[in-house]
């Protein structure tokens, strides 16, 4: 990784030169963004908060995929295997801060 002016990094794979770029994010600002996605993903109104259960807006699966390639899309993360657990996948908040986890290189933490 190389360190760019701005906080960008700069992420270059040698398989398929695969470039991301990613800024650094602040935890307000990726629950900001995964409320947006989450929000117009699933097209919901102004009842919906960050605190609302996913279970409660009936997230499905088919719903959580397009989530996460927006989330990957957005922000240059994916979340996979160990972070798709039912703690992480709560709300916005409890997402974010799996996001967040892995923007910072460690894993997902559980809630």
């Amino acid at each position: 990784m190389h360190d760019c002016v701005l906080g960008e990094k700069i992420n270059l794979q040698k398989k398929g030169i695969v470039v991301s770029l990613t800024k650094n994010w602040t935890l307000k600002e990726v629950e900001n963004e995964v409320f947006r996605i989450v929000k117009e993903e699933k097209q919901l109104g102004e009842e919906f908060a960050k605190n609302t259960s996913f279970v409660e807006v009936g997230l499905d699966s088919l719903s959580l995929v397009r989530i996460l390639v927006a989330i990957d899309n957005s922000m240059g993360v994916w979340l996979e295997g160990g972070a798709l657990t039912p703690e992480n996948l709560r709300d916005v908040k409890s997402l974010a801060i799996s996001v967040q986890s892995l923007m910072d290189g460690g894993v997902p933490a559980s809630q």
